[in-house]
């Protein structure tokens, strides 16, 4: 395999968009340099990302057989004020037309979050290759573009197969959790929250569930980790006073290790999250051996077959809660760690060097 250089421009160099291009610089084949901006301003990212880095790539472009970007940045800005003569692909972590909108955010109510959707129109046109992180990142996109344009007075039609002819999903590549040596079940169930806390993660359903199994008498412990902000939503410290007996662990912990070694104590993971184009922190505790609870919805399905295991799969908040308290009274939890070793960057390198070598000939 011929050893190439390729250019990775990360716009938003945070959780697990910076983890993905670290991880995937230090197992490819090839020779991946990153160039990045803080993980800050995800918006302004969008808008101004790709002059900043014409102005960091233009004498250095020649040196790179391709380059590499994710969604974050113009591709269509970033071609129009650098001349660029290698194969541009384009990595969709997630996608702003499937993106659910916080009802706090005033670019909603402004008309203005359709111009985030335009940049990855753009984006998609202006880009060779398009890889998406999952199925349902792709076929959300691509699905929806034509509804978007109807917004527009014009010249609104958009032909989908020309962009789908040179889009693939590349699933993104985990460091996985092996699972805790003892993989029986704790006599009192141990509930794991391991996602950020925003609302789009859905926690008012997640810990309200709680709250209602409590009042019912049912014992579990809490392991709530992940990265908080500066506007929680309220039910987190609402649940932090009601859920106190509850609580072994409560907020982010200082190192890898540790996170690892809370998800290989959990049991139950319970997923109401209304937004994942792939869901890193999903996959991670399936691999540790938590036995989740998804929605039938957004990627989930690409990581367990819900044909293979119905019972894990809820379609509203009742089916939720009871298939929840079912996984209570279950003598044995499914152990799913096989079904989620495809993403195990040993085997998700190879896909992706093979990629890039095709791209390149």
């Amino acid at each position: 395999m011929k050893k190439l250089k390729i250019l990775l421009l990360e716009a938003f160099y945070s959780g697990s968009h910076k983890t993905w291009a670290e991880q995937l610089k230090s197992h490819s084949q090839h020779d991946i340099d990153i160039v990045s901006l803080p993980g800050r301003h995800w918006k302004w990212r969008m808008h101004g990302a790709a002059v900043t880095f014409a102005e960091k790539i233009k004498h250095i472009l020649q040196k790179y057989d391709i380059l590499l970007t994710t969604d974050m940045t113009d591709v269509a800005t970033l071609r129009g004020l650098v001349r660029i003569d290698i194969p541009v692909i384009a990595y969709f972590h997630e996608n702003q037309l499937a993106y659910p909108w916080s009802l706090t955010d005033t670019d909603v109510s402004k008309g203005w979050d359709r111009r985030y959707v335009w940049i990855n129109y753009t984006t998609a046109l202006a880009a060779d290759h398009l890889w998406f992180n999952s199925r349902y990142n792709m076929d959300s996109f691509l699905n929806q573009l034509p509804a978007f344009f109807h917004a527009f007075p014009d010249f609104n039609k958009v032909d989908v197969a020309d962009i789908s002819a040179y889009a693939n999903v590349l699933s993104l590549g985990i460091d996985l959790i092996s699972k805790r040596e003892n993989s029986e079940r704790n006599d009192i169930p141990i509930i794991l929250w391991n996602h950020r806390w925003e609302y789009d993660k859905g926690p008012e359903l997640f810990f309200n569930s709680l709250m209602k199994i409590k009042y019912e008498g049912l014992k579990f412990k809490l392991i709530v980790l992940g990265t908080s902000g500066n506007k929680n939503p309220k039910i987190f410290a609402e649940a932090k006073e009601k859920l106190n007996d509850e609580i072994i662990q409560w907020g982010s912990v200082s190192s890898r290790e540790e996170y690892k070694s809370l998800l290989q104590s959990a049991d139950i993971l319970p997923v109401t999250a209304i937004q994942d184009f792939f869901g890193i922190s999903v996959v991670e505790a399936i691999s540790a051996g938590c036995t989740p609870v998804l929605p039938h919805a957004l990627a989930y399905p690409e990581h367990i077959s819900p044909d293979d295991f119905p019972k894990l799969y809820y379609n509203s908040e009742k089916e939720f809660l009871t298939k929840l308290k079912a996984l209570f009274f279950a003598t044995t939890l499914p152990d799913l760690s096989s079904q989620v070793e495809k993403y195990a960057w040993k085997k998700m390198i190879k896909k992706y060097d093979h990629a890039f070598t095709s791209i390149s000939n």
